[in-house]
């Protein structure tokens, strides 16, 4: 089962967190489209 956790509510310390956070889930995304598409 696929769960794509929704980012953090930005406070001031976790902007970076969140935007890394944001960056797997953009690539996982890819990956995973990617497979769907080619099968």
């Amino acid at each position: 089962m696929l769960r794509i956790s929704a980012p953090p509510v930005i406070h001031g310390g976790q902007s970076r967190q969140q935007i890394d956070s944001l960056k797997k889930n953009k690539e996982f995304f890819i990956y995973i489209f990617f497979i769907y598409k080619t099968t």
